[in-house]
């Protein structure tokens, strides 16, 4: 799938962003001279040239940037691209992307003067891979695609230990590869100590609408005073979806009565799943291929894909 680039955007503030003739793309930053360049996830924004023509039609075409956009594409169907998409920008630059759509503070700037942002459904929001320049009639082109269907992942281990380096993780990976075997596309594995606020501030921020369908936690469900996961992931979670963890229980006990120890929740945070998963591979691996097939369906659920849960 290839498109073109249609215009060029930045701005050093929030808000619209004006027309350039050329900008640089920086590796591990975004646009140079860009408010939005750094260590964040949407250092690159995109947009549909298409999307804004049907979203403006009658009304004359919004100017661009004025949605805060750095890059206005056209020939590319954005609306199948799933979180992992790899985007080739000219003969260099490389992006990859890491949220479609995002929370919105309603009304907006955006919202206010033009009746309506596209950012929040249609935006896609990328990571600089490798840097380059970047301008208008460049062709872009997708290197690897993930198709937006495909179920969206993120795993945490929670432990001190590990987070510290003393020990390898060995659970993070496993559970990569167990759901990418089952066609799900993994975003990141990542470590935690056992802190309540640091859990709570990984399940925040991976919880924002558009970055992943669910959040695996790893580890912190025993009994010991430090093992604070599910206390973590009680404190954001919207609405409880206890027959996942039951079942988890239900399983782990059929090979030691030890499985009923475990405190481990799931949950809905906004559209997001979270799960908390036993720290041992073994346990881990189990517990997740016990609630694997149902998680589908959920997924499809909480994304609208699907209204019936009976169905």
């Amino acid at each position: 799938m290839q498109g073109e680039i249609v215009r060029v955007c930045l701005s050093e503030q929030r808000g619209p962003k004006f027309p350039v003739e050329e900008a640089c793309l920086v590796q591990g930053m975004g646009f140079r001279g860009d408010v939005h360049a750094g260590s964040t996830h949407r250092q690159v924004s995109l947009l549909s040239e298409e999307r804004v023509g049907a979203f403006s039609r009658g009304t004359g075409s919004p100017e661009p940037g004025a949605f805060g956009e750095n890059l206005r594409v056209r020939g590319i169907d954005m609306s199948l691209l799933g979180v992992g998409t790899l985007l080739e920008i000219g003969d260099r630059a490389l992006c990859e992307v890491k949220q479609i759509g995002k929370g919105c503070v309603i009304p907006c700037e955006i919202g206010r003067s033009l009746g309506h942002c596209l950012m929040p459904e249609e935006g896609v929001f990328c990571v600089a891979l490798q840097s380059g320049a970047v301008r208008a009639g460049m062709k872009i082109a997708v290197r690897r695609e993930v198709s937006r269907s495909v179920p969206q992942a993120v795993c945490l281990t929670v432990s001190d230990r590990r987070s510290r380096g003393e020990n390898a993780d060995e659970t993070g990976p496993l559970l990569k590869k167990v759901l990418e075997d089952a066609g799900w596309h993994v975003s990141g594995i990542y470590l935690a100590p056992d802190r309540q606020e640091a859990i709570v501030s990984f399940l925040e921020e991976w919880s924002e609408p558009g970055r992943t369908d669910v959040i695996f936690t790893a580890g912190g469900t025993g009994f010991s005073q430090r093992d604070v996961t599910p206390e973590a992931t009680r404190s954001v979670l919207d609405r409880e979806a206890p027959g996942l963890a039951e079942a988890m229980r239900f399983l782990g006990s059929q090979r030691t009565h030890r499985a009923w120890l475990s405190r481990g929740v799931a949950g809905i945070r906004g559209r997001t799943l979270i799960v908390n998963l036993p720290g041992s591979p073994k346990g881990a691996r189990e517990s997740l291929e016990c609630v694997l097939a149902p998680l589908v369906h959920g997924v499809a659920v909480l994304r609208d894909s699907i209204s019936n849960c009976a169905t």
